[in-house]
């Protein structure tokens, strides 16, 4: 069981590296095995699944969320398009945010038990990953890799292994290529309480956090909360 600054990206204690020629990246141990099961699996159908994105800390994530909230990152709407900061109330940015980026402590790629997937084999010579709906979906460079996840979900197999954002529930953006590990997310999201984070934002000070410690509730059943498990 992970402990509570382990699961708000504050100890990362917990993690193992997970290296390939193409990087290295941090999971929860017992994810780390299991990935390793499921990569073994998939190259017998001549896919190689590589982890683009795995465990990010508290601190990366308030960089991510900072920059954002001070228009110094690029913040999308519900159809991908740029938004101008500047004329978002706190509301609308704090709701464009959480749509497409995690609050800082709210991060599922804090508990090293979600991490962000491709399909090495599939990458065309000079091909930039977007990690965007296009490149899983219908035609896409990765579909290959969601058809076959989904065929095996079909058959009873790889079933520790789920897509949180699978679909849009109205929260946060569609992400097939988002994966977490069952057995471990699922007690980091039964431990990640509305209490407990509304201690941390209290505690650690985040652009925009008096509007997010007062709208906690709300925040936390549309994008906390509000995912396929």
């Amino acid at each position: 069981m992970l402990t509570i600054e382990q699961i708000t990206g504050l100890d990362s204690s917990h993690l193992v590296s997970v290296t390939d020629a193409r990087g290295r990246h941090y999971l929860e141990a017992e994810t780390a095995v299991a990935f390793r099961e499921l990569q073994a699996e998939a190259s017998k159908s001549g896919i190689e699944i590589v982890i683009a994105s795995g465990h990010r800390g508290f601190a990366r994530q308030k960089v991510i969320w900072d920059a954002k909230a001070r228009g110094e990152r690029t913040i999308l709407d519900s159809e991908g398009k740029a938004l101008e900061c500047a004329e978002l109330s706190k509301e609308e940015l704090v709701m464009a945010m959480m749509r497409w980026s995690a609050m800082p402590g709210a991060s599922r790629h804090h508990w090293g038990s979600d991490f962000d997937i491709y399909d090495a084999q599939a990458v065309p010579a000079g091909y930039q990953l977007q990690l965007v709906p296009e490149e899983y979906g219908p035609g896409g460079v990765f579909n290959n890799l969601t058809r076959w996840l989904d065929e095996r979900w079909a058959r009873g197999l790889s079933e520790d292994f789920f897509r949180p954002y699978d679909r849009d529930r109205g929260g946060v953006a569609p992400e097939l290529w988002h994966i977490s590990y069952r057995p471990v997310a699922t007690l980091c999201q039964q431990s990640l309480t509305v209490e407990c984070l509304s201690s941390l934002l209290r505690q650690h000070e985040i652009a925009l956090g008096d509007y997010c410690i007062d709208n906690l509730d709300s925040l936390y059943r549309r994008f906390i909360i509000n995912v396929y498990r």
